[in-house]
């Protein structure tokens, strides 16, 4: 599927081969970076020499990243991009040092709002009142063990509609996983019945390459030219809230009206996503409208990084099929006693180890924790960092045979059991050394949600199925690098059958 169905490739090449090159002469205000080594492509002619380097960085960054992690191991270094200069720190020291700066200090939210042009494409609300980060770090993950039901419900429907294979049939994964990642998803955001609407299912899925890819052409045009071009090369965006809001309208109503009258504690009160956005909205954000923008940006910040990352891990764990009757060992005697229940995830331990190595070897950004420098400040090492820098950490800290010892490089599926008992053997704990989602205070606040989704559809795959690779191959597929991003083989097909014990 194309980014921007409205616009064949064709038509909108040459817009974004004069633009780049028109910001990429503007992109040299990189001054008070000159202390700082370069990785770029040699050229006597510096600007063609940024050109090739962004272009190399816009294609895929992960040489660079590699590069960077071999050279300068505990250092800084810097390289070109479309987005102007990225300073990258290396090596466990640094990246703590980087994960203790304050926001005035270095911004994530700065710099997502620039780098997606939060404003245009997601909406100024978006932009200026992320509340909705609030009600996941507080309400979603409070609320996430009395809800485990609700997604193992939906991942089971979603199974027997999608895999009704009472022989070895042959599916795409990425695809499979997608639409179980949605599904479960969309239950604890709009629930019933919006989650299983196809065109809704359709529209959130989609989303995310939409904004991604207007983000990066908006950033090609001055201020005041934004708003006429994402209107005429990006309709859909528009289009896609309108189609949210009308496919949660009905529940929407129903809650407002229910509010109105009751309270907002009540018997039979839904308890989803979009429930707890209208109990805290205010003002405009109580809009229909709004509400559907919250939707899709809850949706843009989950569905695909969960998906990828959980197609990764079951590629990994295909190529490994010595673990998956271990695996399920577990499941029976964890979920066999206790069900689906907060103290069953966390004894979950060789599945979180499994989820945890994949993330460490196949993770899906060779960045971690970027940032725009907010004021000019000085790493540890004495390096001096000028206010509107964009900086980053090296995920290659995930191969660091210091950190991780001689087999580094290599995946063990059960590598972090060892640690069972400490928070370092869980998927969703953070360290200078496991950077998959972030690190500090920023890091991911939906982690624990999406970890534990994908906790529950493994659960769902290993004790029902049988699968493999198609061919009975155990080389895992190639990978696709775009950029920073690890996406996992979208062609990749995997055969499942249903269990003899479930015939």
């Amino acid at each position: 599927m194309s980014p921007i169905p409205e616009l064949s490739w064709i038509s909108y090449l040459p817009v974004l081969t004069i633009a780049s090159l028109v910001y990429l002469t503007y992109s040299k205000r990189g001054s008070g970076l000159e202390h700082i080594p370069i990785i770029a492509p040699k050229s006597p002619f510096s600007l063609l020499s940024y050109y090739l380097g962004a272009f190399q960085f816009f294609k895929t960054a992960y040489p660079v990243f590699e590069e960077g992690y071999l050279r300068f191991r505990n250092g800084v270094l810097r390289t070109p991009s479309f987005y102007g200069w990225w300073v990258i720190v290396s090596g466990p020291e640094l990246t703590e040092a980087l994960r203790s700066l304050p926001e005035d200090t270095a911004s994530l939210i700065d710099l997502v709002n620039e780098t997606l042009e939060v404003v245009h494409t997601m909406g100024q609300g978006i932009a200026t009142n992320p509340y909705h980060v609030t009600i996941i770090k507080e309400k979603l993950t409070r609320s996430l063990p009395g809800l485990y039901h609700e997604i193992q419900e939906e991942v089971h429907k979603a199974l027997l509609e999608h895999l009704p294979a009472d022989d070895w049939t042959a599916v795409n994964g990425s695809q499979l996983v997608m639409k179980l990642v949605a599904r479960a998803t969309n239950r604890l955001f709009v629930g019933l019945p919006a989650c299983r609407e196809p065109e809704y299912l359709d529209t959130v899925m989609s989303y995310t390459q939409d904004v991604v890819m207007a983000g990066f052409i908006l950033q090609m045009f001055p201020e005041l030219l934004k708003t006429h071009v994402r209107r005429v090369l990006f309709p859909g965006l528009n289009r896609r809230v309108r189609k949210v809001a009308a496919s949660i309208r009905p529940m929407v109503e129903e809650c407002k009206a229910a509010l109105a009258e009751f309270g907002k504690n009540y018997e039979g009160k839904r308890n989803d996503m979009l429930s707890w956005l209208i109990d805290e909205a205010q003002g405009s954000e109580q809009d229909l409208d709004s509400l559907a923008r919250r939707v899709l940006i809850l949706n843009f910040a989950g569905l695909h990084t969960t998906s990828m990352t959980f197609t990764h891990a079951l590629y990994d764990l295909i190529t490994h099929p010595s673990a998956i009757e271990p695996l399920r060992n577990e499941i029976e005697a964890v979920t066999g006693k206790d069900g689906y229940t907060k103290i069953s995830m966390t004894k979950l331990v060789k599945m979180d180890s499994l989820f945890k190595e994949s993330m460490r070897v196949n993770s899906i950004s060779c960045i971690a924790m970027n940032r725009r420098a907010m004021r000019t400040f000085n790493l540890p090492d004495g390096t001096v960092i000028p206010k509107g820098t964009i900086i980053c950490g090296n995920s290659l800290v995930h191969r660091d045979v210091e950190a991780f010892g001689p087999t580094a490089d290599q995946f063990e599926p059960f590598r972090f059991e060892k640690g069972e008992g400490t928070s370092t053997s869980y998927a969703v704990t953070t360290s200078n050394k496991f950077l998959q989602f972030g690190h500090g205070v920023h890091a991911c606040p939906g982690r624990f949600f999406a970890v534990n989704d994908m906790k529950i559809i493994l659960c769902e795959l290993i004790m029902d199925y049988d699968f493999k690779f198609a061919g009975g191959s155990l080389e895992r597929p190639k990978d696709s690098r775009f950029g920073t991003t690890s996406v996992p083989n979208g062609e990749a097909q995997i055969l499942f059958k249903k269990r003899a014990t479930l015939l």
